[in-house]
């Protein structure tokens, strides 16, 4: 096994970029946090040997083959002589060692050694020590001066002075439903999503794009209206006692579906009520009162019940915000001889879709298309150059013909980018208190509204909650900043969202698994955290109140350097979360601090040991990244648990 230990004097340079076109095109600020990025730091000192040894090679190819992993035995690892081998045609041991002879590495460099076996193309690259201890320490003295939210200490490090104008669609539930497990997905993530963007310095809009008209809303006002319901009266408006609560508007929605199907007179005038609502204005009397009261019932319930307890923020701009559009977008369309009509109806055929894309039926109402047609133009029109759209899996046909509409029509081109992001569903495997309707499947059963059984996502909260509560180890008798009650809302919601947020695809709600202090749950990370608030409390009862950073920290035990390593991702996970949108890479990794930290914390003493100093700042560094992932995933901060 042969060793390389470069001593080569040297200077540092800076990235090369790849312009593969001159096209102007959606892209994002790359160039960020250069000096803490160790992986990107690494990247470049690697990519600079390659073209240095092999000159004749394009660039793109260059940075493209030049993939810096983590390694099991060193700090990173690359593979980048395979595909160099296949393009040079030099063995692979021939371009190990012509990249190692190009390696520039001085005083600055944060490359120490690498470690190459002959027959094995990967280079096993080990980093100087207080290149690491560097970042803890400008992270550890971020966190000590920070000012205000301590969530956002962080925050400067990752800034971008090209920020985007974002939009994020998500939750958007039915004005006449109450809202059920289904939307927890899109709540969750899209507040997550909205977090990410945020924080990396983007203008972000948040947007719920409710269901206010359409035919739902329609057969509940007509069903409303046929049985002389209170809140359809004068008057009901301004009196909230007499409107229905959003478990009332299910069951009447409900009712209305079933009669729809069995009486043809009533399904028309729903029809013909949904298509008045396109113009709500001129729509009857009735009609309109009714439908301001139900909005504002609804409203009340999706804010109070759901929104506020999960701490989610996001302005209401509902399907009727676009009807005075509707028309114009249908126009354009059959001006630009995209949208013909089909038996009566205005259709837009797309290549590679059996069925078209139907702007206007053949009565003259609009669908859910061209409202969401109006949506994109709209956004589009006001600025907008990032916007992301967050349902369940079964609209993603829906979205991708809406998309390429918006192209066809010339709206949507290569400087702006709009993506769908689809959710899997939440399945249920447990039986729960008596009060409480869950669906119980042992195989799983997904949790929805749609097959006649809804279940509210209010109960599954109060669910969450209950669980915490039979729990007493979760809920010790310690001095807390929160009461008892905040303190098991903190615990369940976070374990609620983290949980759903772990998962990509479908998954088996657990309570068991959810609150576990061992394994990659919301509960093992603020372990974590409270085990640094503890060492807080331990100093101060000291009459220590003050962390230094002034010094470089030194890294005596190998738990130190692997939780040291694991906090210099940071900048490299949040890059990757703004160019993914995918959350879960946030949990797998403060999953991956929050362990190296147990073990840190298990293996090293910390206060009044020679090594205090150091130690403390890992400790603060942990805390910054721990917050800042929190803050991220939308948690609540607890100090003990």
């Amino acid at each position: 096994m042969l060793r390389v230990k470069l001593i080569t004097e040297g200077k540092r340079f800076r990235q090369i970029k790849h312009n593969s076109s001159q096209r102007r095109c959606f892209s994002l600020d790359s160039g960020r946090a250069s000096t803490l990025n160790l992986r990107s730091e690494v990247g470049d000192i690697m990519q600079k040997a390659i073209t240095k040894s092999f000159p004749t090679l394009d660039d793109g190819l260059v940075s493209k083959m030049t993939r810096i992993d983590p390694s099991p035995v060193a700090h990173f690892q690359t593979a980048a002589a395979i595909g160099l081998s296949r393009s040079t045609g030099k063995t692979t041991d021939e371009v190990v060692n012509s990249i190692i002879q190009s390696v520039d590495v001085g005083e600055n460099s944060i490359i120490h050694s690498i470690l190459v076996n002959p027959g094995n193309p990967r280079m096993e690259i080990f980093l100087k020590d207080e290149k690491v201890a560097a970042v803890v320490q400008h992270m550890a003295k971020l966190r000590e001066t920070s000012e205000g939210d301590h969530r956002l200490c962080l925050k400067e490090i990752l800034q971008t002075d090209q920020p985007k104008k974002a939009l994020v669609d998500f939750g958007s539930p039915n004005m006449c439903k109450q809202l059920h497990v289904g939307h927890l997905r899109t709540i969750i993530l899209g507040d997550s999503i909205c977090r990410i963007l945020e924080f990396m310095g983007h203008d972000v809009e948040r947007i719920s794009h409710v269901g206010d008209f359409g035919l739902p809303v329609a057969m509940t006002i007509r069903q409303a209206l046929d049985h002389d319901m209170d809140f359809t009266r004068p008057g009901a408006l301004e009196d909230p006692t007499r409107w229905p609560t959003p478990s009332h508007l299910t069951q009447i929605y409900a009712e209305a579906k079933k009669r729809a199907q069995s009486d043809p007179s009533f399904a028309e005038r729903s029809q013909k009520t949904s298509k008045s609502m396109q113009k709500i204005d001129s729509a009857e009397e009735e009609v309109r009162r009714s439908w301001h009261v139900l909005c504002a019932s609804s409203r009340r319930g999706f804010g109070k019940k759901v929104f506020e307890r999960l701490n989610v923020v996001s302005e209401e701009r509902g399907e009727s915000f676009y009807a005075p559009l509707l028309d114009g977008v249908t126009q354009e369309l059959i001006d630009k001889k995209l949208c013909v009509e089909s038996q009566g109806a205005m259709v837009v055929f797309l290549h590679g879709h059996k069925t078209p894309v139907i702007v206007r039926k053949s009565d003259g109402a609009y669908l859910y298309a061209t409202t969401d047609l109006a949506a994109i133009k709209h956004r589009i029109s006001s600025g907008k150059d990032w916007i992301v759209y967050i349902t369940d899996d079964g609209q993603k046909l829906h979205f991708d013909q809406v998309f390429s509409v918006a192209k066809l029509a010339g709206w949507l081109d290569e400087t702006k980018k709009v993506i769908h992001i689809g959710t899997g569903v939440i399945k249920s495997n447990f039986s729960p208190s008596p009060d409480v309707l869950i669906l119980t499947d042992t195989e799983g059963k997904k949790l929805s509204s749609r097959d006649g059984s809804p279940y509210p996502l209010e109960d599954l909260l109060n669910e969450a909650i209950s669980k915490v509560v039979t729990k007493p180890d979760l809920l010790q008798e310690r001095k807390s900043q929160l009461s008892q009650l905040e303190l098991s809302e903190a615990i369940a919601f976070n374990a609620l969202k983290y949980f759903d947020l772990c998962h990509s695809r479908d998954y088996i709600f657990s309570p068991e698994s959810m609150l576990s202090f061992k394994g990659n749950t919301a509960v093992y990370l603020m372990y974590a955290y409270a085990r640094i608030c503890s060492v807080r409390r331990n100093l101060t009862s000291k009459g220590e109140h003050i962390i230094s950073t002034s010094a470089l920290p030194v890294f005596t035990e190998p738990e130190e350097m692997a939780l040291s390593l694991a906090l210099s991702r940071f900048p490299e996970q949040m890059l990757n979360l703004e160019r993914t949108l995918t959350p879960q890479y946030l949990c797998e990794y403060l999953y991956d601090v929050a362990t190296k930290f147990h073990s840190f914390y298990g293996a090293c003493r910390i206060v009044g040991e020679p090594q205090q100093e150091s130690r403390l700042q890992l400790c603060v560094a942990t805390e910054a990244v721990i917050l800042t992932g929190f803050h991220l995933l939308g948690f609540t901060t607890a100090d003990v648990i």
